[in-house]
């Protein structure tokens, strides 16, 4: 369970960091979309 909750708070910036402008954000999006999308 601890690993679980480790990657879910990793995924958030920490409160020091800036969170990802929206550009970064689109960019991350769309490599996620094309890795869900990709047949293995």
């Amino acid at each position: 369970l601890d690993d679980i909750i480790d990657a879910i708070e990793d995924k958030y910036p920490a409160p020091d960091e800036d969170p990802p402008t929206e550009d970064q954000f689109e960019i991350m999006k769309n490599i996620c979309d094309a890795l869900n999308n990709m047949e293995i």
